[in-house]
């Protein structure tokens, strides 16, 4: 039988003092179920999965600890109860909104449902739901607690609050390495310490954000959505970029770090200091052109007949780059080509000070075709990929695609 997916109790079984009204979710490292008390309460059950060992008592002083530092708060869902049942450890806590639109059935309101139901998040929904967590964090690290499985499955919303739940892996005394693929951090070079831990858990926030910004699972990180808001990515890439570089040096530290960077991020504080662009190193003329064709590829014949402006070579201000631009009734496709022979993480297509050099480009070079018509652009409000940025030998190569009511034109003087 697998347990993964096969549940162990099912509707009308008993938990210690509590009966299953249903099974709601399964992970690695246990089971939820929706129980019901001999008062007829309601909660959310969580089943720990595993015998009771030396190291799972560990996660039941843990979870005694959470129960007992921090009995209630506004950014944690209550404990009620921890208890051994069958050899096996569960705990019971609040249940999370019910989302199902089924007549007698729940499923639990989770940031991952949400996900899965493809929901947009703007900007500042993502900011909140960041703080929040963070805040959340903040009184577990306080307390020299990890939570150790922050990811989209274990953040409901109660009463539409965002939350931060399943303490099944939480502990003081961190001598494993555990946690979900696609939000474990690198494994500490130094060992597993509480303080490693809690950086993990940090990155863990990193991984969980670009989730929400991209829409993508964890292990697409760090690809973009083929279409977003230009304004949002610089506001919320830099969170998660620095949440998960591959060098722990470079991350936050502890979760007043990683608020200040939402609290700037909120403001737009951040970005007037970190809008750096590097200066572009030669791009060969034959690469651009054979990478353009990709471009064309993306188009119908149908479409590509009726294309009003041929394909333009545009400077940019940068000679060192080749920019061209395709102008069709509707908007413009934008082919980016720069060097960049770095092969460590600042040599990525995705890595934040590309992504800004090659927007600055874009802009630049947009800005030159539309003087052509007696134009001048003032903003860019909206960007999508054509194929995501990809790498060609030591070329990084960008394809947008800009709609003409997604630009901010003004007649020139």
């Amino acid at each position: 039988m697998n347990i993964s997916t096969v549940y162990k109790f099912q509707k009308g079984d008993k938990i210690g003092d509590f009966t299953v009204i249903a099974p709601v979710g399964s992970g690695s490292y246990g089971e939820v179920y929706y129980v019901r008390d001999m008062l007829d309460k309601k909660f959310a059950l969580k089943v720990i999965r595993g015998e009771l060992t030396s190291k799972s008592e560990r996660e039941i002083e843990g979870i005694t600890a959470l129960r007992q530092k921090i009995r209630s708060d506004e950014f944690l869902p209550t404990i009620y109860f921890v208890g051994k049942y069958e050899g096996m450890l569960y705990y019971t806590m609040d249940p999370a909104d019910n989302c199902s639109t089924v007549e007698g059935e729940y499923l639990p309101d989770t940031l991952h449902e949400r996900l899965s139901r493809k929901q947009h998040f703007s900007a500042e929904q993502i900011l909140d739901i960041a703080e929040t967590l963070l805040k959340s964090l903040s009184l577990l690290h306080a307390n020299d607690l990890v939570h150790r499985d922050i990811k989209p499955s274990n953040i409901i919303f109660l009463n539409g609050k965002c939350m931060l739940t399943d303490f099944g892996l939480i502990t003081a005394d961190p001598q494993t390495y555990l946690g979900s693929p696609g939000f474990l951090a690198p494994f500490p070079e130094n060992g597993i310490t509480l303080q490693s831990e809690k950086e993990a858990d940090l990155y863990a926030v990193g991984k969980v954000i670009y989730c929400i910004f991209s829409g993508n699972s964890a292990d697409r990180y760090p690809m973009l959505p083929d279409d977003y808001n230009v304004s949002e990515l610089a506001r919320i890439r830099p969170l998660y970029i620095k949440a998960c570089t591959a060098v722990s040096s470079k991350r936050f530290s502890s979760c007043a770090d990683f608020l200040v960077a939402v609290k700037e991020a909120r403001s737009g504080k951040s970005n007037k200091h970190r809008m750096i662009f590097f200066i572009a190193a030669a791009a060969a003329l034959l690469i651009a052109a054979a990478t353009f064709a990709l471009l064309y590829n993306t188009k119908t014949p149908k479409e590509a007949s009726t294309q009003k402006t041929p394909p333009q070579s545009i400077a940019a201000n940068d000679s060192g780059a080749i920019l061209k631009i395709e102008e069709d009734d509707d908007g413009y496709n934008i082919l980016c080509c720069y060097s960049n022979r770095s092969q460590a993480e600042d040599g990525h297509p995705h890595f934040r000070a590309n992504q800004f050099k090659a927007m600055h480009l874009v802009k630049c070079g947009l800005d030159q075709h539309l003087a052509k018509n007696n134009l001048k652009l003032q903003k860019i409000k909206h960007i999508r990929y054509l194929k995501q940025p990809f790498r060609e030998g030591s070329f990084l190569v960008y394809i947008y695609q800009i709609k003409k009511n997604d630009c901010n034109v003004t007649e020139l003087e």
